[in-house]
């Protein structure tokens, strides 16, 4: 059952993160509804979305909604927890911390010694639930002007539970005394920086921050592929319906695309078992990393498809 699989440590490398679904942790209606919700990853917020006198409440309802979603859905479950520094996050993670919570995110980020006071408690939680010890993965939040600075010391230097990053454009904009437009041409510095940072550290792609308006699809979905193409693997989404534009954009191949990376990854295949590790495919040199990448392509195209065919078993 649910609680069998839960027992494996998540392969995150093999795990989705095209989506991932901000839900206020203090809304039962919408945390309920989150479980049914064809997300790869669901964050529940303790952080901005919920008032200062609802957040023991919020937890609370979110560490009984957690087992819940554990069973319902085969996203990946987590918790924004409040800034440290803040006398709050120590008690998110204590209320909420249970075999059913796979990763936390911690917000505005500023330095790998924050990460590291985060990883000591997790670290003491994950014994005292008796589960493997770096079980429950971290994502970080860069929102800050001295985070965006700092983002490749931290990369390099954070603990190993790490992920990646995500980006927060919203708090970023505020700091920095600029409006945000459509195109993201005032924040391509800070995307860039986090990216690369995020990589250079050899945590996954970094995630993306949200799109604003919920009502312009074609924006949200302009953006989204320059978010692919900057080098993010997914992004914030803070609205049910830019689930599957977004999943598609970050997943979806042409017919020439699937083609080639197909053959890609055949054919490096083939020759990997004779022990050769470098080939031409069409013209193209291709060794691991192109073809890591290649079967990256494949793996969520495939994933895109059976979720839109109503195939749960391609997750």
């Amino acid at each position: 059952g649910a609680f069998g699989r839960r027992r494996v440590m998540r392969d995150w490398a093999a795990t989705p993160l095209r989506t991932m679904l901000f839900v206020p942790g203090s809304d039962e209606r919408k945390l309920r509804k989150a479980r049914i919700l064809n997300a790869d990853t669901v964050a529940l917020d303790l952080e901005d979305a919920v008032t200062p006198d609802r957040k023991p409440a919020a937890r609370q309802l979110i560490r009984t909604e957690l087992p819940a979603f554990s069973s319902d859905t085969r996203a990946a479950v987590g918790v924004r927890i409040n800034p440290v520094g803040t006398a709050l996050w120590r008690d998110d993670l204590h209320a909420v911390a249970c075999e059913s919570l796979d990763f936390v995110i911690v917000p505005k980020t500023e330095h790998a010694d924050q990460l590291r006071e985060v990883d000591a408690l997790l670290t003491d939680l994950e014994v005292e639930l008796g589960v493997e010890g770096g079980r429950i993965g971290m994502f970080a939040s860069i929102e800050t002007p001295l985070g965006v600075l700092r983002c490749g010391e931290i990369s390099l230097d954070a603990p190993e539970r790490l992920l990646t990053f995500a980006f927060g454009p919203v708090d970023l904009s505020a700091d920095l005394g600029l409006d945000l437009t459509g195109d993201g041409l005032e924040l391509l510095y800070a995307r860039s920086q986090v990216v690369v940072a995020a990589r250079a550290g050899g945590r996954l792609p970094a995630i993306d921050g949200p799109y604003l308006a919920l009502d312009d699809l074609a924006g949200l979905k302009a953006t989204t592929a320059r978010s692919r193409q900057l080098g993010f693997q997914g992004r914030v989404v803070i609205h049910p319906d830019q689930l599957q534009p977004v999943a598609e954009i970050f997943s979806e191949l042409t017919e020439a695309e699937l083609a080639q990376a197909r053959r890609i990854v055949d054919a490096f295949s083939a020759v990997e078992r004779e022990g050769v590790a470098s080939i031409a495919v069409d013209g193209q040199f291709v060794d691991y990393p192109v073809y890591h990448r290649a079967r990256r392509k494949v793996m969520l195209h495939e994933l895109l498809r059976g979720s839109v065919n109503g195939n749960e078993d391609a997750r």
